[in-house]
């Protein structure tokens, strides 16, 4: 199957790894303009009227000037591995941490010829790319966003939380004319989003059920050092039976006293709290409404999930936890038939 940057010329590609993320936009722009293209499309809706949109050129040269930028990752999904993601719930919990200088991307390849880019910006919000195709990859149609809108489409836990999903729509060329696929957006964007975190929660998925270490590094069409894999069904099924393991570690009940751990020290670390006001800095992961009573009047309010260092007053920032002696636990040592 051909890939969206198959026949990419290499001097766009070079153009593309050299031009720096915040004028990747104003180099589409007279990337078009050169080449006679209009960087925005007037496109019909089905419920009547039309609307302004990104063309595919804007959408893919944002989507690939960053993928080109990082480890160039080209996962795969097969379609049994693929059906099985789609079905668990969203593991935004599970995505990596957005430290670094850059953002993580990877690009996403499954049947009916579909490819997505997606960049995590946020521990729960990604910003992605569809790309969909009709003969096999062909002819590649790009999701195109408004144009009051960024070319990259975010997606977050609070969207996927409340069904707000964006109407997006690949405008791909068929027997001369255009031709408008609305696309399955939450389909496509649960089953990346549980790739994802798989892969980032246990990177050996990649590698179940090969009897060799794959090539990592491979040229696909005129993009060199494309570290290729693929997500089968053993790994998805490595990564879904500890998520199975972790849902039905609840509670059960039988009741148990509880006993509190000893005092110890732990390092200082990140954690996702609960507040009444978020620091300006801070990106909100969840909102919940809560209620309590006022001078006898229940009052509603609402509280915001924000991700949060955490250190205490100890030497390096160390925090202190629990109380009373730190318990150890013995062990019975048998050695012979005398010990038992």
């Amino acid at each position: 199957m051909k890939k969206v940057w198959t026949d990419m010329p290499p001097k766009l590609i070079a153009d593309l790894t050299r031009t720096p993320v915040e004028d990747l936009y104003s180099a589409a722009v007279a990337w078009c303009e050169r080449n006679n293209l209009a960087h925005q499309i007037e496109v019909g809706l089905e419920e009547g009227g039309t609307k302004m949109v990104h063309s595919g050129a804007v959408v893919t040269f944002e989507a690939m000037g960053r993928w080109l930028k990082g480890d160039k990752k080209l996962i795969t999904l097969t379609p049994d591995a693929l059906e099985l993601l789609i079905t668990w719930d969203w593991r935004w919990g599970e995505l990596p941490p957005c430290d670094g200088p850059r953002p993580e991307s990877m690009v996403f390849s499954f049947e009916p010829w579909c490819m997505v880019f997606v960049e995590v910006v946020a521990p729960a919000e990604v910003r992605y790319v569809i790309w969909y195709s009709t003969d096999g990859g062909k002819q590649w149609g790009s999701s195109s966003p408004d144009t009051k809108d960024p070319p990259l489409t975010s997606l977050s836990i609070l969207d996927t939380n409340i069904g707000n999903f964006r109407q997006l729509i690949a405008q791909i060329q068929e027997e001369g004319m255009a031709a408008n696929i609305e696309i399955d957006v939450k389909t496509i964007m649960k089953a990346c989003v549980n790739a994802y975190a798989a892969i980032h929660a246990d990177p050996r998925v990649l590698y179940a059920g090969k009897r060799r270490a794959p090539r990592r590094r491979m040229k696909s069409g005129s993009v060199s050092g494309v570290k290729k894999y693929q997500l089968t069904i053993d790994g998805a099924r490595t990564i879904t039976k500890r998520w199975e393991t972790l849902k039905n570690a609840g509670s059960t009940d039988i009741t148990r006293k509880g006993s509190s751990k000893g005092l110890h020290t732990v390092e200082p670390h990140y954690w996702h709290v609960w507040v009444n006001s978020p620091r300006p800095d801070e990106k909100v992961i969840a909102i919940r409404e809560k209620q309590r009573t006022v001078k006898n009047q229940v009052v509603t309010y609402k509280q915001y999930r924000v991700r949060r260092w955490r250190k205490g007053d100890g030497e390096n920032g160390l925090i202190t936890r629990g109380k009373g002696a730190l318990k150890t636990k013995s062990r019975r040592v048998v050695t012979g038939v005398h010990d038992l």
